[in-house]
């Protein structure tokens, strides 16, 4: 049996390492994409409303750009679909 893997992320606001939030984001997502296996399960907060992606006025909008280039091609699934 191949081993579970569990990543966790939580996308900051304000990043204490002195990297803007988005550049800490898309160094979060090539963390992600460098380490899942075909047994990864990825939780936390990835502070993003799946309910605005197509919602042209929401002023995060590139992180789903950003989401979608590292992550789908691993084909994922959001279960949580309501605010936390």
């Amino acid at each position: 049996m191949m081993p579970l893997r569990i990543i966790t992320i939580y996308r900051t606001f304000t990043p204490q390492d002195n990297n803007t939030p988005k550049a800490k984001f898309e160094s979060q997502l090539e963390l992600i994409r460098l380490s899942v296996t075909n047994n990864t399960i990825i939780l936390g907060d990835f502070n993003i409303d799946f309910s605005r992606k197509f919602d042209t006025s929401f002023a995060n909008k590139n992180l789903f750009n950003d989401f979608e280039t590292s992550l789908a091609h691993f084909g994922l699934y959001q279960h949580v679909d309501f605010p936390t």
